[in-house]
């Protein structure tokens, strides 16, 4: 059974949202910054964590580790 809303597409939703809420305040950078800028960078941070580099031929190949 396939899942209906990934972790990715409810972070995706949760930043959208907050980007139009920001776009209708006085301070939008502030709202920015504090809102969905930090929730973006650490989702992106926790799915290239989760994923493993090794150097093959010179180039740099990424895989998900084995559970």
């Amino acid at each position: 059974m396939q899942r209906d809303l990934t972790v990715s597409s409810f972070v995706l939703a949760l930043e959208s949202v907050g980007v139009l809420l920001a776009a209708y305040t006085d301070q939008p950078v502030f709202w920015l910054l504090i809102g969905s800028a930090p929730l973006g960078v650490l989702h992106t941070i926790r799915a290239f964590l989760r994923l493993r580099v090794n150097r093959r031929g010179g180039l740099l190949v990424m895989y998900e580790r084995d559970r």
